[in-house]
């Protein structure tokens, strides 16, 4: 069976960083003077850590949609899509109501975390998989490029007109850590090299495997340097005063270093690191190709398995269940680390959780782990293989 081993030891790097960085951000206790040097550290995990995951996530979600389709009747894997789907959507739910209590209930249910985008990302790509490749990249580019107009229309009509109100709700909400608009592009971008991966393995040869990573590669270095250069021709290379539109960009209210001391943005903030923008959409895709080459090449073509990757894959097939109990972990240390004693928690506490994971992957075959639960909703098939089901273990 074809599986794409780096998915999840990509998955297993991304998780590791957001450890990292929501340690950042609600471990350390700092003065003013430094919000803006943790803001910048923050916004550059949040390229490689968060984002990263998503796009993985929705790249290897095309790949096992690409292998599994045309075995049994399409009806099959649709419906466990819309199963898995709607599972993540109702955790990422769940989630939200844990992290903010105060807003209120039923208000807190809504909001675009990982686990309500990844919901949706599957949705996404299984309507991307349908169309050819040039439409994903024409729908992708289009919802990059149109997403921030569009969300100042919403911002400047939401408090006049109730449909508008309605739909600023669904579409960036009252957490817009990862809205649908502009992240879906990630989805449409991912279906595409998705595909091109697949292809490239099941040919089996030497040839087709060095041309898609070339190709990976070379994509990737178009869109890193697409990220690098629009600066100059939207609204400046760096942020300031004079040209941040606080409805354009809304993610920034997901960023407790920001919301802690009640600044709006980082000022002289490169333009790519603001999330939102096409820069910053356009480097991410293309450090997430990148990186995702490195382990490919490494554990798909070379078929190489180090004691970094297998220590990484352990925390990729969990990922899921890192993301959502980290908290528990997290609030034990709240406010109260010193960034002198700030790497020696950190360091014992990704190890403690890459321990406990092993031992319970070991010994209980993750057993009830959420990565577990997902990997079984929406049945079986004959050809059903644990790690291949769920995208996270293709």
């Amino acid at each position: 069976m074809v599986k794409l081993k780096s998915s999840e030891i990509v998955k297993g790097f991304s998780i590791v960083l957001i450890l990292l960085s929501n340690s950042i951000n609600y471990w350390i206790v700092f003065g003013d003077e430094l919000k803006d040097i943790y803001g910048f550290i923050i916004t550059i995990l949040d390229i490689i850590g968060p984002l990263l995951y998503i796009f993985v996530g929705s790249l290897s979600i095309s790949f096992t949609l690409n292998k599994k389709m045309g075995s049994y009747p399409e009806k099959i894997y649709r419906n466990k899509i819309l199963k898995q789907a709607l599972f993540l959507i109702l955790l990422g739910c769940l989630y939200n109501i844990i992290l903010n209590p105060n807003l209120g209930f039923p208000i807190n249910l809504w909001g675009w975390n990982i686990l309500v985008f990844l919901g949706f990302s599957q949705i996404i790509c299984y309507l991307a998989y349908k169309l050819v490749r040039w439409a994903r990249l024409v729908i992708g580019l289009s919802v990059i490029f149109l997403t921030p107009g569009f969300r100042e229309l919403l911002f400047i009509s939401k408090d006049t007109n109730l449909i508008m109100e309605a739909i600023h709700f669904m579409i960036v909400s009252p957490f817009p850590n990862y809205s649908l608009l502009p992240f879906a592009s990630f989805s449409f971008f991912s279906a595409v090299f998705g595909e091109v991966i697949y292809e490239s393995i099941i040919l089996n040869s030497d040839r087709a495997n060095l041309h898609s990573t070339q190709s990976i590669l070379k994509y990737g270095l178009v869109l890193l340097a697409c990220g690098l250069l629009l600066p100059f021709i939207d609204i400046g290379l760096v942020v300031g005063a004079d040209n941040f539109d606080p409805s354009k960009y809304p993610f920034l209210e997901a960023v407790p270093i920001l919301k802690a001391h009640n600044i709006l943005y980082i000022q002289g903030l490169p333009l790519f690191l603001l999330r939102g923008t096409p820069s910053n959409l356009f480097l991410s895709m293309g450090l997430a190709l990148l990186i995702f080459t490195i382990f490919y090449y490494y554990s798909d073509i070379l078929h190489k398995n180090g004691k970094l990757c297998r220590i990484l894959n352990i925390y990729g097939r969990h990922s899921l269940t890192i993301f959502f109990g980290q908290f528990l972990f997290i609030l034990v240390l709240y406010q109260k680390v010193t960034l002198l004693l700030f790497f020696p928690y950190l360091i014992l506490y990704i190890a403690i959780l890459g321990v406990l994971f092993f031992l319970w992957q070991k010994n209980g075959k993750s057993i009830l782990s959420l990565d577990w639960i997902i990997d079984k909703i929406g049945g079986k098939t004959k050809d059903y293989i644990h790690q291949d089901h769920y995208p996270s273990r293709s």
